[in-house]
């Protein structure tokens, strides 16, 4: 099958010197087995790919410590013969709503190193940091490519179409079809690596300007805000018009009632 690299032709340079083609390629990693690429979008189950991926290519045995993955994002780079000779290509989406709302509870809250790259990125100071000041500032391209974790999914697509796209909603459909379509194994580990809100109790009503260490308290405490509780109508109508292109791309393939909206 011929593929198309979504970015390759955009600007009139080197391949090597396309900044926008090197960062979707950077995040393509080879499955060897199928002669496959998967593209790994952060906070779209990509510790459940990567993870999958090491163990399809023969590197960890199932049941491995999930660390070793963190330390080896380039292991499995996908090369450009590769890239070009894919016999099967896929990735994984998600709402972006709740993609933003994860980033910043788990990666501005929760880690000083990306905190510090928003506040370096917006100038907001650390005393003032709320979820309507960090999703207010994603209007500034800057602040918004600033880190992966919360850059638009669409900047990581290396080609122009997929042979599948999966939603992160349909995890279970998505595990059924990979290992139907190129005997692959992907499995949750959301237990393993903490990230996620499953591990709080969920709680509801407005936290859109709560500061951030008030908000770290509570988590400590094993609580945290949803993410519908961290919108209201303004952040959620500036997060669609800043992330149109990922909220129209999910919500043609997502299961009914995944992407989050304000109703009740």
């Amino acid at each position: 099958m011929s593929r198309h690299l979504r970015y390759a032709a955009a600007s009139p340079v080197a391949l090597s010197k396309n900044e926008a083609h090197q960062f979707a390629a950077d995040h393509a990693l080879s499955i060897y087995p199928s002669q496959s690429v998967c593209t790994f979008i952060p906070k779209n189950g990509c510790s459940a790919l990567r993870y999958a991926v090491a163990v399809a290519n023969g590197v960890l045995r199932p049941g491995a410590d999930i660390a070793w993955i963190h330390k080896n994002n380039d292991t499995f780079k996908s090369s450009l013969p590769h890239l070009a000779l894919a016999e099967y290509t896929f990735t994984i989406v998600r709402c972006p709503f709740r993609r933003l709302a994860s980033a910043f509870l788990d990666k501005v809250v929760g880690e000083i190193g990306r905190r510090e790259r928003f506040i370096r990125a917006s100038g907001v100071p650390e005393s003032e940091i709320t979820f309507r000041r960090f999703a207010l500032a994603m209007v500034d391209e800057q602040v918004r490519n600033a880190d992966h974790h919360w850059t638009p999914q669409s900047r990581f697509f290396v080609y122009s179409e997929y042979d599948d796209v999966f939603c992160l909603e349909n995890f279970d459909g998505m595990a059924q079809r990979l290992k139907a379509r190129i005997n692959f194994d992907i499995v949750d580990v959301r237990d393993k690596v903490r990230h996620s809100l499953d591990q709080f109790t969920l709680t509801e009503g407005t936290f859109a300007d709560m500061p951030m260490a008030e908000i770290a308290a509570t988590r400590l405490a094993g609580k945290s805000p949803s993410a519908r509780s961290l919108y209201d109508a303004e952040i959620y109508q500036m997060v669609a018009n800043v992330y149109a292109e990922d909220a129209e791309f999910h919500l043609a393939r997502a299961p009914t009632g995944a992407q989050l909206t304000l109703d009740a």
